[in-house]
C-alpha cells in the first residue's frame, strides 16, 4: 500500500486546533521577526523534503510530529 501525497497535510490538517491553524495564517503573514522566518523555513523545508522523497509513513507519524510544536510556536507569534 502506498499513501497519497496528501496523507501528511490532511493529517495535520485534521489534528491542529482551528484557531491555531488561524493564527498560524495569521503570523505568516506578518514576517518581520528573523526567528519566524527561520521556524518557517524549517516547517516548509520539511515539508518539501516529504513530498520530493515519498516515504512510507504508515505507523511512523512519530517522525513528523515535531511539526506541530513548530507550527503552534508561529501561531504564538500571531
Amino acid at each position: 500500500l502506498v499513501t497519497p501525497w496528501y496523507y501528511l497535510f490532511t493529517y495535520i490538517g485534521l489534528t491542529i486546533p482551528i484557531f491555531t491553524f488561524i493564527l498560524f495564517i495569521i503570523s505568516i503573514l506578518n514576517l518581520k521577526n528573523k526567528l519566524k522566518i527561520f521556524i518557517l523555513y524549517v516547517i516548509f523545508f520539511n515539508l518539501f523534503i516529504y513530498l520530493l522523497l515519498d516515504p512510507v509513513i504508515y505507523n511512523g507519524m512519530r517522525h513528523f510530529l515535531f511539526l506541530i510544536p513548530l507550527i503552534v510556536t508561529i501561531a504564538c507569534f500571531g
